[in-house]
């Protein structure tokens, strides 16, 4: 029997649900993703490659010719300035010393008596050979001089002058045992080395304390080539002379045939001016009292004035102590140029310290003018402001005022007593003759050391190099024409 299959039964179709409708699906929350390195962007830098390369060479290649002919360029010009530098060398270096010499003992005393109508300017210096050929110093004293001789021709009252009659300087070199005792004799001991001494007619000569720079030292030296007399030719010249009030004058009247005046005006050139006349008309209508002729008088700012020469006019010993006692004060106050003017009488200075604004000080300075007249010829008088003057007073050891001081050779510090200044002053005198007597050491020697650095520190108005001294100037082994045009400015 055929058995049937049963018939299944038909499902029902499921709707389905809203959001599996294909039709519907969007895609916008699906980022795209597409590749970059695509056949277009590869062609794109292909061709940008391609028109870089030709942009560069088109303007950076050169030309194989140009280039070849630039090459030739170069190699001409380089042959050009190599010949150039061949034919033209470089001017050799300025040798350290070439103007100024070097001279021994023998050579120098030669040059001495040779030029008896020429300056002769020998620095002296104590230099080691051995040592600088080891280790080099500069020796700044010699490099300064050479320097200075350097430039002297060049200022204008040196132009006229022929070269032989130019100053001429020398080096001296004190190191041996020969030379340094010569050199401790002539710059009065070895504790002034380095130093410039100038021989003119045979006679040494030391440069003033106040031509530190060398401009001052070169118009020093032009000054010691002029006329050591001035002649007054008319009555205002005269006028001039007897009336100036910032120099001390000494005036002959007469022909000074001997030339014994001009001597000493030359030799004392430094301590005031000198002039003279013979024209007796001139001389009596300038002059309110009678002159006689020949006769010196000395006319001045200070103390009395004129002084008439008292000694023998042919004696230049006489003339030149009457020239040195009448330059100084008699009882004076210390002031900027006293160390220059004191040193010329070579003496001890007496100094008196005072405070202004005391009652006493008035009859204090009474009874110094008194005692400057007695002892003159032993002593130089001079009083201090301790208060305008309060760093020099300090330094000279002036602290209990009033008080008295004789700075030379054995230092005498005493304290005027008020009630009686005279016996005050007198003592210490006495006290210092007792010590040590007047020849034991010379004005110049207590100058140096006490006065000289301290008190040009405190008065003198340095004007530029000073050159210092000038480790001064401060020069280097080179000393260039530039330089040198730069210092005669």
């Amino acid at each position: 029997m055929q058995r049937t299959q049963p018939k299944k039964k038909k499902s029902q179709k499921k709707a389905r649900h809203v959001n599996t409708n294909r039709t519907s699906v969007s895609w916008d929350g699906v980022k795209e993703e597409t590749s970059w390195c695509t056949t277009t962007t590869i062609l794109y830098v292909l061709a940008f490659l391609v028109v870089l390369l030709m942009v560069d060479l088109y303007f950076f290649v050169e030309d194989p010719a140009i280039l070849a002919q630039k090459v030739r360029f170069e190699e001409a010009e380089k042959a050009r300035k190599d010949e150039i530098k061949a034919k033209y060398k470089r001017k050799p270096r300025r040798p350290t010393f070439d103007v100024t010499e070097e001279a021994t003992l023998e050579s120098l005393q030669q040059l001495i008596t040779d030029m008896d109508d020429r300056i002769l300017v020998v620095v002296f210096e104590d230099a080691d050979a051995e040592k600088e050929e080891k280790k080099p110093a500069p020796k700044f004293h010699w490099k300064r001089w050479e320097r200075i001789a350097r430039t002297m021709p060049k200022k204008t009252a040196f132009k006229r002058l022929e070269a032989e009659d130019l100053p001429k300087v020398v080096r001296f070199n004190c190191h041996s045992a020969e030379a340094k005792a010569a050199c401790e004799k002539i710059v009065q001991g070895a504790h002034n080395l380095p130093k410039a001494v100038f021989w003119k007619s045979a006679i040494p000569r030391f440069f003033p304390d106040d031509a530190r720079t060398d401009t001052q030292v070169i118009n020093y030296l032009a000054k010691q080539m002029e006329e050591a007399v001035n002649y007054l030719d008319t009555e205002r010249d005269l006028e001039l002379a007897v009336t100036d009030d910032e120099n001390l004058n000494f005036v002959f009247f007469g022909a000074d045939t001997d030339r014994v005046y001009h001597g000493i005006a030359d030799i004392l050139r430094d301590v005031g001016k000198f002039s003279r006349t013979d024209d007796q008309d001139t001389i009596d209508s300038v002059l309110d009292f009678a002159v006689e002729v020949p006769s010196m008088y000395c006319f001045r700012n200070f103390d009395e004035s004129p002084l008439l020469f008292p000694g023998n006019l042919t004696d230049p010993n006489e003339i030149a102590i009457f020239v040195r006692e009448t330059s100084v004060p008699m009882f004076a106050e210390w002031g900027p140029k006293s160390p220059k003017t004191y040193q010329t009488r070579k003496l001890p200075i007496l100094f008196i310290a005072y405070d202004p604004t005391e009652d006493e000080t008035e009859t204090i300075l009474e009874v110094g003018e008194k005692l400057s007249k007695e002892f003159r010829p032993k002593f130089s008088f001079t009083h201090l402001d301790a208060l305008m003057n309060k760093e020099l007073a300090t330094r000279i050891g002036a602290t209990e005022l009033p008080m008295v001081l004789v700075l030379s050779g054995n230092e005498v510090k005493k304290q005027i007593d008020i009630e009686n200044p005279e016996e005050s002053i007198r003592n210490t005198i006495k006290e210092w003759e007792a010590a040590a007597s007047l020849g034991e050491e010379s004005f110049d020697d207590q100058y140096d050391e006490e006065y000289d650095e301290d008190d040009d520190a405190y008065y003198v108005e340095e004007d530029g190099d000073l050159d210092a001294e000038a480790g001064e100037e401060g020069e280097g082994d080179e000393y260039s024409e530039e330089e040198e045009e730069k210092e005669e400015l």
